[in-house]
């Protein structure tokens, strides 16, 4: 299949510092996620963040933003199959602290050959 990148840039607008972030990104399940811990390739977030977990389903990265500032997160998948699907909703929201979160839509997209 097709080798793609996925950019995600989270900035914190809040106006003061806010930790214990939890992003999530969600996948199809027609693309299948590349780890870059596993494979030896190149992260280019490899110190941004606390902790990230590679699921099937989503990648999930947890981390602390000071006021203004953001981080970019680049992610790396593969088309495994053709068709049409649902991308869930992206959504990051500090886990102590309900008032503060953002939601990027889900959308639909259709993969062909």
């Amino acid at each position: 299949g097709d080798d793609f990148k996925i950019n995600v840039r989270v900035t914190n607008t809040s106006g003061k510092t806010v930790e214990n972030i939890a992003l999530t990104v969600p996948l199809p399940t027609a693309w299948e996620i590349n780890n870059d811990r596993i494979g030896g390739g190149e992260s280019s977030s490899s110190t941004s963040f606390s902790y990230q977990d590679f699921k099937d389903e989503a990648v999930y990265t947890y981390f602390n933003l000071s006021s203004g500032s953001r981080i970019d997160l680049t992610f790396y998948a593969t088309v495994a199959y053709d068709g049409s699907f649902y991308i869930p909703a992206v959504h990051a929201e500090a886990m102590y602290d309900d008032s503060i979160g953002a939601i990027i839509p889900g959308i639909y997209v259709e993969q062909k050959k």
